[in-house]
């Protein structure tokens, strides 16, 4: 390259050169990730904005301590062997002169932290005392002095004169409403409310005394909703519908009725939740469900999301999972919800006797969210033969980064791709890596499979292959890291024991990229659903484990692959219908009649063949 100037030319430095004279040096000399990820940028600076470079995924083991163990002395124990991380096809030792290898680095280990929405800043409104001319009671009585004040929130107002009934009414107009069931004694003044709809909602979330006074103490809260509009109470979130999936190639499987489904009122007012994440936008919540979700109780052994927005939207997904099991990875553009490997065990022999589990959720590792679309249901990542057939117990870890994996990749013109892939760590005497493919392209896409027997609909799961030379003998029983990257902003969990027991907290590394991430979103009201069959699908629509060719998979438009999933009424609160997917459409024959000759088909509206009426009475 040449330059003018002073009326001579003068030739450019090269920018191998450049690169080669970098005063920290090139990425793979790195010491540790830091120091491979600011030498990595550096590079791309140098070339420009337009042209990608190709950087390998930087990973690294932390230390498990969502569970760390302490010994009797009271002190952590030490670690099992060096901390490693893994960069450019190769294990390396993240241990500095300073640090023993007994204990990692402090800038590696994930800390505790307090997000900065629990501090005033998550959109939730705190109550505040109405003045003295404002003091009316609720339906007969009058707040004389000295008695129970009003409290107000906006264009709501609240009493709770003996703790347990809870009053409340408009601002302007209308009678004071009683909650239909007495709650457990709670403190009104700790009382949090978030406004949807432009004010013509209210979520509040109680708050026992034992509760902390800053805003999202992480205890389990009793959420409830008022309508001011309508001057009543009305159903927080409705009952998660639950996806039973069968192995390929056998019948649908249903759940069986949950013994006692009695509830305390024909539809629940009240919900028991922790708040994942909140913002004046919206606010995520995680509660705990039965398998037919519907919440019976705080010790239910599944999970359900719910995402509330401002705009009245509210869009719920089931987990067959424990809340008490779960770890939430928060991304820029993603969200993964990781399950514990000893949630649902393969040498289980007394799992097909528990009616709370499928066979299906083996294989099942986690769930991976679209920040961008909530209304479309979790991915799912399935777990590699190799450890369930393992003679161990499986013991692993997931996380999300990017990078270029060039041995995964069949076609050469993705080999520079630096998408988010989704990594596996088998955590047990030998170390391995798996990997899947990127993680943004198949959100939405459903898959038209046509064979012989027929045309059904497939949805594409996240399928793990084995990386090149990952393999790491280390001769330690596993259980002791987790994997973890720079893309990782923070993890949340449930406390198990101590004082915290049963709170949400919430960890983080000091290394960690610097862009923010994105807040979630969804482009429908409600959660998103279609009979789909899930499949393993690599490399798009190469192959898949159910033998199926790419002949015989169609790509269908984003509009056309989902619908609209309403949960009815019945289907929650009756205790004699039978729940579960999948629910296929049924269609029937109709004769003619005078003004329709013609017979035609009919499809019913529900689309569980259990709730339809019983055909005996036309025999």
């Amino acid at each position: 390259a040449w330059r003018g100037g002073a009326g001579r030319h003068r030739r450019a430095k090269p920018c191998g050169a450049m690169l080669l004279n970098m005063p920290g040096g090139m990425p793979f000399g790195a010491e540790d990730p830091a120091a491979f990820c600011t030498r990595a940028a550096a590079i791309q600076k140098v070339v420009s904005g337009n042209v990608s470079v190709v950087c390998p995924p930087v990973l690294w083991l932390a230390p498990r301590t969502l569970h760390l163990r302490a010994s009797r002395a009271g002190l952590p124990e030490d670690l099992p062997h060096v901390p490693l991380w893994w960069s450019g096809g190769a294990w390396r030792e993240l241990v500095t002169s300073e640090v023993p290898h007994a204990h990692a680095p402090a800038s590696y280990a994930p800390r505790r932290f307090e997000p900065p929405w629990r501090s005033g800043g998550g959109g939730f409104v705190r109550l505040a005392e109405c003045p003295p001319w404002e003091d009316t009671g609720p339906g007969e009585e009058t707040f004389r002095e000295g008695g129970p004040a009003v409290l107000r929130v906006l264009g709501l107002l609240l009493a709770c004169p003996d703790g347990k009934s809870l009053w409340a009414r408009p601002a302007v107009g209308g009678a004071w409403r009683r909650f239909p069931a007495e709650l457990p004694a709670t403190a009104l003044r700790k009382t949090d409310a978030f406004e949807i709809a432009g004010g013509d909602r209210y979520f509040l979330f109680l708050r026992g005394p034992a509760a902390s006074s800053g805003t999202g103490s992480g205890a389990l809260d009793i959420v409830v909703v008022f309508d001011v509009t309508r001057n009543d109470w009305l159903q927080p979130v409705p009952p998660t519908r639950p996806t039973a999936a069968s192995n390929v190639g056998e019948p649908p499987v249903r759940w069986r009725p949950v013994d006692g489904t009695a509830m305390r009122s024909p539809v629940q007012l009240w919900v028991h939740a922790w708040v994942l994440e909140s913002s004046p936008e919206y606010v995520l919540l995680m509660s705990p469900v039965s398998r037919d979700g519907v919440q019976r109780g705080v010790d239910d052994v599944h999970s359900a999301l719910h995402f509330i927005g401002y705009g009245g939207e509210v869009v719920s997904h089931h987990f067959a999972c424990r809340a008490a099991n779960l770890t939430l990875q928060r991304y820029d553009e993603v969200m993964l919800f990781v399950k514990d490997p000893h949630e649902h065990l393969p040498v289980n022999e007394a799992a097909c006797l528990d009616d709370n589990w499928h066979p299906s959720d083996v294989r099942v590792a986690g769930w991976l969210l679209d920040v961008n679309d909530l209304s479309v249901p979790p991915l799912i990542a399935i777990l590699p033969d190799a450890i369930l057939k393992s003679a161990q117990l499986p013991k692993w870890s997931l996380v999300v980064a990017r990078g270029a994996v060039q041995e995964l990749v069949e076609n050469s013109r993705l080999e520079q791709d630096n998408a988010q892939r989704l990594y596996l760590l088998e955590d047990g005497a030998t170390l391995r890596l798996w990997a899947t493919r990127r993680v943004d392209d198949m959100f939405n896409a459903v898959f038209e499979n046509h064979t012989f027997d027929g045309r059904r609909l497939v949805r594409s799961a996240l399928e793990f292959a084995p990386m090149r030379e990952s393999e790491l003998e280390v001769g330690v029983a596993g259980g002791a890291w987790l994997l973890w990257s720079p893309d990782l902003r923070h993890a949340a969990r449930l406390a198990r024991a101590g004082p915290a027991g049963g709170r949400l907290a919430y960890w983080r590394c000091s290394v960690h990229f610097l862009d923010r991430p994105a807040p979630l979103r969804t482009m429908r009201p409600s959660a998103q659903a279609a009979a789909v069959q899930v499949m393993p699908v690599r490399s798009g629509l190469c192959a898949t484990s159910a033998g199926a060719s790419p002949a015989q998979l169609l790509a269908r438009p984003g509009q056309f692959g989902w619908e609209a999933c309403w949960t009815p009424r019945g289907n929650a609160c009756n205790g004699d219908v039978v729940t579960g997917l999948p629910s296929f459409p049924k269609l029937r024959i109709e004769e003619g009649g005078f003004h329709n000759p013609e017979d035609f088909w009919q499809q019913p509206l529900s689309r569980d063949a259990v709730l339809l009426p019983p055909i005996s009475p036309f025999y």
